[in-house]
């Protein structure tokens, strides 16, 4: 009896720790995010040093979305590891650059991702909404001026827009069909740091735990249940005699 009640418990801890794969694996790239906006933030290394893989998904700067809260580093590719870690910059469109030369570059990232912050919410931008992006020392502000969806073959949307600064956020929708790819505009203005860049500055541990506090407190009682259910001994049922 002893063994197979070991053995339920082991069964039953294998499932919860199952069910919090995901978020370990989310937390696990967070804090790649968050090495890598470090890293390009206090970029000290030789370029000389720079492994080939390293070059491959070398940090060009850093987007940072205030509304969700956003705050990934940006790729100069959209390989696999770059759309799972931050976003890529699109083939085709502009390179990034500080200088005012009506120019179109397009950023892109995953949705759906479990519940990891990539551009899950991306669709919460309205007009009007703010995004920075951080070139070197030069930290950029972008307002939201429209929003467009498309079919993933139509490669107009990427044509730079006359007398303006622009640079777009895509990624697939809807979410888990991707049949389309969902495009937000943003029109280069005067750069205003209280328009919400500071926020959140250190993602840690603390901040994670507070971010889902609810999904942790419900798998919390989830397994305080189970374990309650397969170590509580069953009374064992009386035996009236005759007599």
């Amino acid at each position: 009896m002893k063994l197979k009640r070991v053995l339920k418990n082991i069964f039953v801890g294998g499932l919860l720790i199952a069910m919090l794969s995901p978020l370990i694996l989310d937390y696990i790239t967070m804090m790649n995010q968050a090495s890598d906006v470090n890293q390009f933030l206090n970029k000290t290394e030789d370029s000389s040093k720079v492994s080939l893989k390293e070059a491959e998904n070398k940090v060009i700067g850093i987007l940072t979305i205030p509304k969700i809260k956003l705050r990934i580093p940006i790729y100069k590719n959209t390989s696999e590891y770059a759309l799972s870690n931050g976003c890529g910059l699109i083939e085709g469109s502009d390179n990034l650059s500080v200088d005012h030369n009506n120019k179109h570059s397009s950023l892109s990232s995953h949705n759906g991702q479990s519940i990891n912050r990539l551009f899950t919410k991306l669709e919460k931008l309205e007009n009007g909404d703010k995004f920075f992006i951080t070139l070197g020392k030069e930290i950029l502000e972008y307002q939201v001026f429209d929003t467009q969806t498309h079919e993933p073959t139509y490669a107009d949307v990427l044509n730079p827009i006359k007398g303006k600064d622009v640079v777009s956020l895509m990624t697939c929708t809807p979410i888990v069909i991707h049949s389309h790819r969902l495009y937000k505009f943003g029109e280069r203005i005067e750069t205003n740091l209280n328009d919400g860049y500071h926020f959140g500055t250190n993602f840690g541990l603390l901040d994670f735990v507070i971010s889902y506090w609810y999904f942790l407190l419900a798998w919390l009682v989830f397994a305080s249940i189970c374990f309650y259910l397969l170590n509580t001994k069953k009374k064992p049922k009386k035996v009236l005699r005759k007599g």
